[in-house]
């Protein structure tokens, strides 16, 4: 499964003040009119009056330009900083000034000149000269959160001691809701920006933000904004498990139990949870904490939200990795949640996106395949891939989901069905060089080719064709090509796409294979049994034998002598390339004989191998009317190979490593092995299914082909 990356999103930080509060304006207005009557006319100076009349006219603007036209009415952002520092002692005064300030900045451009006019150094010198001054506090808050939506300007204030200064606020004003509130909001637009969440990180403002929330729970704005900032920065893994240390991951779900309506929250919560699930002790905590039911809670109670639906399904799919953990979540409902997510949402693909994976990594556990497949899972997994046929992250992690799944005989008709052969095609033709997606499509389309049918079908919707485009496309990467030469080897127990895949030089591809990833025996295995399919055709076992495919087939058998799979294909290729005498020469040369005889004595015990190799020596026997040919082929080879060095061996038939030397040691006669590969041969083949995802199945009676496999 593809790897998840945490991500940061902002909130509140670029609200616009058009949009503010009737009530708030009106509490403004009404506080300016009482200051006014209460005091003398004397004790209010110019400056404090302009920055009320200012402040009230900036309230019922409509939009930037008439802000910048009445900023630069009263003289521009100098003259309300200078204004201010006229009265540096007054909070009442630096109050009215941090609020104009916080207003204005919602134009980039002012945003811009109050930074240039060291204008944030006075709105932190105003909150540090005055700290009791709760409102004074809430009105810095609210500026540097807006202040902060714009990056430069973000690490301006970081490194002002912006952060001290609100984390100091959270301090000295644990009772009042605003400040509380204010300063948490600030801290979420600061953690944004990389720089900045680094700086509140080392100052501890991760602790501060969960110490905040535990002690005004029914704080909805300061629940929202402290899970906001803990989701940015739950960015690294030891960032996580200090924020589980601290008691974050208790603090989110109680926010998400506490506030079950609120959306705001409840998009923070999920978001936050899904980065910190990211660490696997800190995903057992979110379990602990019941925080799978909240992650399920609050998909139900908001299925319309995408923001919530995405980080559920996110944080669900990080979850799914752990079998325990997956068996919880399908108890309480959250593939249900899943499923519904994906149908609310179909447009969306990040929200397809992040189900897809989550079903993906819930389907690696064989128990919860049915109960997917039962919630619609199979037609929510196509239905997203075809709506989203563009979008790499969705194709890649519904074929994975779908490679999963597929295991299933039930679910192999039910994926055909819902069109999920042609989808898998076309994500491999539209995305030919991202690895994820070839790598799921090819172990989608092996599992489903087991059934003869569905061969066919892939066959004829191109899925050979892309197979063979994949394979040449990503050489060197050894998981597509073993996905792709498996899927191969099933695709071709049908004579016509045998014929097919020949006129597609599908040979040149599984020899290129062989011959890149010699060292992988699962590749090895998907070639063998390819080739094995394949030599049944006379004309195109010529083919592979001007390939010199056997010569390969023959070192990989010794270098990877202890694979019972690969053994078993390698002798089955062998045995229907004997078929042909003209091919013994071949496979005597390549001390064939030998390397059968090996395969069979160390793996005495594998009904599979014995099988394939006594089929295939009983081929190189000596017939009767062919006596004279084979005595003269014998000798011929005899001369020929007289003191040559065996393939990947040191001498004559003698493997290079000291195990195959010892093996081949204890193989006793030859008349001896052949007995007991003759006695095996007798018994009756049986048609046992292999495991789900790997193991090749025994061969078809009669044909010389063997069945197919899963990937």
């Amino acid at each position: 499964m593809a790897g998840v990356q945490a991500e940061r999103k902002g909130g509140f930080a670029g609200m616009l003040y058009k949009i503010k509060k009737a009530k708030e304006l009106a509490e403004r207005k009404a506080e300016a009119e009482r200051l006014e009557a209460a005091e003398p006319k004397g004790e209010i100076v110019p400056g404090e009056r302009m920055l009320d009349a200012l402040d009230l006219k900036i309230q019922e603007l409509e939009d930037a330009s008439d802000l910048e036209e009445a900023v630069q009415q009263a003289g521009g952002v100098p003259a309300i900083i200078s204004a201010s520092q006229e009265h540096l002692g007054s909070p009442r005064v630096q109050t009215k000034f941090v609020r104009v300030l916080g207003d204005i900045c919602i134009s980039d451009r002012l945003a811009t000149d109050i930074s240039a006019g060291r204008g944030l150094e006075a709105i932190i010198e105003a909150a540090r000269s005055h700290i009791d001054s709760a409102e004074l506090q809430v009105a810095v808050a609210d500026a540097l959160r807006n202040l902060s939506e714009l990056p430069e300007i973000a690490l301006g204030v970081s490194r002002l001691g912006g952060i001290e200064t609100l984390l100091e606020a959270l301090n000295q004003h644990p009772e009042e809701t605003g400040v509380q509130a204010g300063a948490a909001g600030a801290l979420w637009a600061l953690s944004v920006h990389d720089e900045a969440a680094a700086m509140i990180a080392d100052a501890s403002g991760a602790d501060a933000l969960v110490a905040a929330a535990k002690q005004q729970p029914q704080n909805a704005e300061l629940q929202a904004s402290a899970a906001g900032a803990i989701r940015n920065l739950s960015i690294t893994d030891s960032a996580r498990r200090l924020i589980a240390h601290a008691g974050g991951v208790s603090v989110l779900v109680a926010a998400a139990e506490n506030h079950p309506f609120n959306e705001q929250i409840q998009a923070q919560v999920t978001g936050a949870l899904r980065n910190l699930s990211l660490n696997e002790e800190v995903a057992l905590r979110i379990v602990e904490s019941a925080g799978v039911e909240a992650l399920v809670g609050a998909s139900t109670s908001h299925p319309g939200s995408i923001k919530v639906q995405w980080g559920v399904a996110g944080a669900l799919r990080n979850l799914a990795v752990n079998d325990e953990i997956a068996e919880k979540i399908l108890s309480v409902g959250g593939i249900e949640a899943l499923i519904i997510a994906a149908e609310e949402h179909p447009e969306s693909a990040d929200v397809c996106a992040e189900v897809a994976g989550a079903l993906w990594g819930l389907a690696v556990n064989p128990e919860l395949e049915h109960a997917i497949a039962l919630a619609n899972g199979l037609q929510t997994l196509v239905t997203a891939a075809k709506n989203h046929h563009g979008h790499v992250k969705v194709q890649a992690r519904v074929a994975g989901a779908l490679r999963m799944l597929s295991a299933s005989k039930a679910n192999k008709r039910e994926i055909a069905y819902c069109g999920g052969v042609r989808t898998l095609v076309k994500a491999s033709r539209l995305h030919l060089t991202n690895a994820a997606v070839q790598a799921g499509v090819a172990g989608a389309l092996s599992n489903l080719s087991i059934e003869d049918d569905l061969e066919l079908s892939i066959g004829s919707e191109g899925g050979i064709q892309e197979l063979i485009e994949a394979a040449h496309a990503h050489v060197s990467d050894v998981k597509v090509q073993a996905r792709v030469v498996r899927a191969l080897a099933n695709l071709t127990v049908n004579v016509r796409n045998q014929s097919l895949f020949a006129s597609l030089r599908g040979v040149d591809t599984l020899i290129q294979a062989a011959q890149v990833h010699a060292d992988s025996a699962e590749v090895q295995a998907g070639v063998a049994g390819a080739l094995r399919n394949l030599s049944v055709s006379s004309q195109i076992a010529n083919i592979v034998i001007g390939n010199e495919a056997v010569a390969l087939m023959l070192r990989a058998s010794l270098r990877h002598s202890g694979d019972p799979i690969l053994q078993a294909g390698i002798a089955g290729a062998l045995r229907n390339l004997s078929l042909l005498p003209q091919h013994w020469q071949y496979i005597i040369q390549g001390k064939g004989v030998d390397t059968l005889l090996l395969a069979a004595k160390l793996h005495r015990r594998n009904k599979k191998v014995q099988r394939q190799v006594a089929a295939a020596l009983r081929h190189l026997e000596t017939p009767p009317a062919n006596a004279h040919a084979y005595a003269s082929m014998a000798a011929s080879t005899s001369s020929l190979t007289s003191g040559m060095s065996h393939p990947l061996t040191g001498g004559m038939g003698a493997p290079a490593t000291p195990e195959n030397r010892h093996s081949l040691q204890q193989c006793g006669s030859s008349s001896e092995t052949l007995s007991s590969v003759a006695s095996s041969r007798q018994k009756r083949r049986s048609s046992m299914r292999g495991d789900k995802r790997h193991r090749l199945m025994p061969i078809l009676p009669g044909s010389g082909v063997f069945n197919k496999a899963f990937s």
